[in-house]
């Protein structure tokens, strides 16, 4: 198991305005968890194993405590773990911790903030007060102040220290859990403090990227979480001590486009990229001589870490197209929208040539190559299309189709090209078995000659049956005798036969409704419930614990 007891107990860059005394910190996030010990075989077992490893990782932490008057601030929302892990001997737990501490250096502690307070310190110092064991020391003729000061939350702590000159940790900034975090001090931007701070928090996003950045996957693609992102912003616009360890690649990245797209001006403005655009080389490299570069962070210091991503696409994921288009918005200060396509297409092409042409760049700055200006033309923009002319409504129409007699006689006819059309064979059809089709026809027909009425004649009563029999299926037309029969449905078998719909059978004992359990909020389990050696077990197990607290109160009585 690896424990850094730098991060538990370190000393901060500020005093207690108060005291004028050094403030140190206290981080109890990073104590060992009963995760950490997930091999142990039952929950007796994993309470002591983690007992003892949190007793051997406070003997780590004890060198580090400073030999002088100091002011302590704890952060306590780590302390959580004791009471999963060790249910009711948490605070024996915490008693022995305190035992192991020397008297000469539990004279030093003047002051302590007691942030994100916990009901197990609160029962800590209770126990202490109850067997007359003061935490704090006095010595005579000290001014009176509070000692200890409970805390809720971190706005709060910023009215008494200046949390800025504190490492605080990701853990302790989500635990706050605020909507937004309160302090009565505020970094100014137009410093020289805080511009080389910010500077040197834009040196270790790059250094980050470059390491980090080639063995994961889709770094500068995929965005980091929302709420560790928003804590990293608040944080760095304060000018808060930082340790950038504890937020991972992803938020680092996302990061990055945020100061991409909070400077004042682009990188990549497209108003200095000329058109028409040329994807050679000469190109690129004129446009990219003629970008203003002067401002951190620099374009020149951003695309090798791009162009390390795309070597190791075996293992980002990533390939020009994917990579400009993500880099476009912050590069360029372009949103992703209909209204601004033809500005987003010429910040991602340019941006893929640059990609693409990167090292042979390099290779010419170095050398000092200059390439003249060329003639620029604004960017312009597509014009909405312009809508058709309304067109004239038709009249509709006529659905009565004429008659093969009509067309023949309409439609001027070339001898050269005359066909013969191909007769087919009578097909005997039964009048009991007339297709729907047949008789479809023979009613549209019908209501077509009162329509127009015409004489009759040979010609149009054999051109009419020919059309009849042209459209009728081959499926009602081509049965044989045996199948032209009728079939009764007396004949037919009884799983053929259409059956009426019956309504279900009512039960005369309908069933009952079962009754609905309410959900207890609390366990059933308890002793009046347990068996007869569990309840002895239970009881004597507790017997034990606060036998061993009294064993501990009196050992601390007497060291003090």
């Amino acid at each position: 198991m690896e424990f850094h007891p730098e991060k538990v107990f370190f000393k901060t860059d500020t005093v207690d305005p108060y005291t004028s005394l050094p403030v140190y910190a206290f981080d109890s996030t990073y104590l060992p968890s009963s995760e950490d010990i997930a091999s142990s075989a039952n929950s007796e077992t994993i309470s002591k194993s983690f007992e003892e490893i949190l007793l051997k990782t406070f003997k780590k932490v004890i060198p580090r405590i400073p030999t002088n008057p100091y002011v302590l601030v704890c952060f306590t929302s780590g302390f959580k773990n004791l009471n999963t892990s060790l249910g009711s001997q948490s605070w024996i737990t915490l008693l022995k911790c305190y035992q192991l501490l020397p008297g000469a250096l539990k004279q030093h502690l003047k002051k302590a903030y007691i942030v994100h307070e916990s009901w197990i310190i609160r029962s800590f110092i209770q126990v202490l007060s109850k067997i007359n064991i003061k935490p704090f020391k006095t010595s005579q003729g000290e001014t009176k102040y509070d000692r200890l000061i409970y805390v809720k939350d971190l706005t709060e702590l910023s009215k008494f220290v200046d949390i800025t000159k504190i490492r605080i940790s990701l853990n302790v900034y989500l635990f706050d859990n605020v909507e937004r975090l309160i302090v009565p001090y505020q970094a100014k931007h137009t410093s020289h403090e805080y511009i080389q701070y910010s500077n040197l928090i834009n040196q270790r996003v790059l250094q980050r990227l470059s390491m980090e950045g080639p063995q994961n996957e889709l770094v500068l693609s995929k965005p980091g979480n929302p709420a560790r992102l928003n804590i990293l912003i608040k944080a760095i616009e304060r000018g808060n001590y930082l340790d950038l360890s504890q937020w991972d690649i992803y938020i680092i990245g996302s990061f990055l486009h945020h100061t991409l797209r909070s400077r004042h001006c682009p990188l990549i403005p497209i108003s200095q990229v000329t058109l028409p655009m040329d994807d050679s080389f000469e190109y690129t490299l004129q446009t990219f001589q003629s970008l203003d570069d002067t401002h951190d962070p620099k374009l020149k210091d951003i695309m090798p870490i791009l162009v390390g991503l795309l070597e190791s696409a075996d293992v980002t994921k990533h390939n020009l197209k994917m990579l400009s288009r993500a880099m476009t918005p912050s590069f360029c200060h372009v949103k992703t929208s209909l209204q601004h396509s033809d500005e987003f297409i010429i910040g991602q092409r340019f941006i893929k040539n640059l990609l693409e042409y990167w090292n042979d760049i390099e290779d010419a700055m170095s050398s000092g190559v200059q390439i003249g200006p060329r003639s620029m033309s604004p960017v312009q923009k597509k014009t909405p299309p312009i809508a058709p002319k309304s067109r004239k409504v038709s009249q509709p129409m006529a659905t009565s189709m004429p008659s093969t007699a009509n067309l023949s006689s309409s439609s001027p006819t070339n001898p050269e090209r005359r066909q013969t059309p191909k007769t087919l064979p009578n097909i005997p059809i039964s009048l009991s078995h007339k297709s729907s089709t047949s008789s479809l026809i023979s009613t549209q027909s019908d209501r077509s000659r009162s329509r127009s009425p015409q004489r009759s004649s040979p010609s149009t009563a054999n051109t009419t049956s020919t059309s009849i029999s042209i459209m009728t299926t081959p499926t009602a037309t081509t049965a044989t005798t045996s199948d032209q029969e009728i079939l009764d449905p007396a004949t037919l078998p009884t799983s053929l036969k259409p059956q009426p719909n019956k309504p279900a059978a009512l039960s005369k004992n309908p069933p009952k409704p079962k009754p609905l359990k309410a959900d207890l909020k609390f366990s059933d389990e308890s002793y009046g419930t347990m068996k007869g050696g569990k309840k002895v077990s239970q009881l004597a197990r507790l017997y034990e614990e606060r036998l061993r607290g009294l064993e501990v109160m009196k050992e601390l009585r007497l060291d003090d």
